[in-house]
């Protein structure tokens, strides 16, 4: 689950970075707390992904055994053990042998020439891709969009 980040957004030099973020992320303050008292274990995860082999994607290294607490549609929580985070009604997902990766961003999409925007994601999406940089031009053919 990646965060939508808004594009064109200009923030002021003087912005905090709460603020800052709330700007990027569209994420309210409220929300913002939330998350965080998630990740304290001071409210319980939606849904917890327990056990995988996390990827982390600046250094090529694969984290053993660690662990994604969610919280609606964003991520609260990632380490070894979330268990401070589990509620009686959160969702648990075992990952022994599996492994987690963020979203991936295809930075070079052409593939919109040969299929509409509703194909290219359900195929995409199943690769781990969840972010499609393309020319406007290319959105515009796949919509039928004349002109």
């Amino acid at each position: 689950m990646t965060a939508p980040v808004k594009t064109g957004v200009v923030i002021p030099a003087q912005a905090g970075i709460q603020e800052a973020l709330t700007m990027l992320y569209s994420l309210d303050p409220q929300q913002m707390k939330t998350l965080m008292r998630v990740a304290l274990g001071q409210e319980k995860a939606d849904l917890v992904i327990e056990h995988g082999d996390l990827v982390n994607v600046y250094s090529g290294e694969l984290i053993k055994n660690q662990s994604v607490a969610v919280k609606g549609k964003w991520i609260a929580y990632v380490g070894p053990d979330a268990g401070h985070c589990l509620g009686t009604e959160t969702r648990r997902i075992d990952a022994v042998g599996k492994v987690l990766i963020p979203g991936l961003i295809d930075a070079h999409a052409h593939l919109l020439f040969y299929c509409t925007p509703d194909e290219f994601i359900r195929y995409a999406m199943r690769g781990g891709t969840t972010t499609a940089v393309t020319e406007l031009a290319n959105a515009a053919i796949s919509c039928r969009y004349e002109g």
